[in-house]
């Protein structure tokens, strides 16, 4: 009996993180879902625009993560919507709170005319928390420009987004 007691010992120690134990650790691969919107003008008055995205990375160390996106976008004003892919990176200079930045890639398919490339930035804070061992959410605050050439010129995005991750 206290043989079959060391056993199972044992292996829940040699085990990786189990939920109870508050695993919370950024390091390691993780993904993410997202969901938000803000006010977005195209060089008019700004209206409100949505956007929904997903992403995939990995974090380097419990305060620094990078990733790489893809989101899609809706803007009423220029009647278009935007597909975005980007590298982006997260610094946690504090537990919960983080500063991201990044750059990428994006289309804009205008409902009328051919669809434009440009290059887009990424600048923000937020906050996330862990809901368990390996779940977090949080709130982001972000400024994303994309830059246009041609008549669309630049779209500045002011954007809340509401986040999940899997880490």
């Amino acid at each position: 009996m206290r043989t079959l007691a060391l056993v199972a010992m044992g292996i829940s120690f040699s085990t990786p993180a189990w939920a109870l134990d508050g695993y919370q650790d950024r390091r390691g691969a993780y993904a993410g879902l997202a969901v938000g919107g803000g006010l977005v003008s195209g060089g008019g008055d700004p209206q409100v625009g949505f956007r929904i995205g997903a992403r995939v990375g990995g974090g380097l160390s419990q305060q620094l993560t990078a990733d790489i996106g893809i989101d899609y976008g809706a803007i009423p004003e220029l009647d278009s919507k935007t597909l975005g892919f980007d590298l982006a990176a997260n610094f946690f200079p504090l537990e919960h709170a983080f500063v991201r930045a990044g750059a990428g890639l994006a289309m804009l398919y205008p409902d009328v005319g051919d669809k434009q490339a440009g290059l887009g930035a990424i600048l923000g804070a937020g906050v996330e928390a862990f809901f368990g061992a390996d779940m977090a959410g949080g709130f982001a605050l972000t400024y994303e420009p994309e830059f246009y050439g041609g008549d669309e010129g630049t779209i500045h995005q002011f954007l809340g987004t509401v986040a999940i991750s899997w880490y």
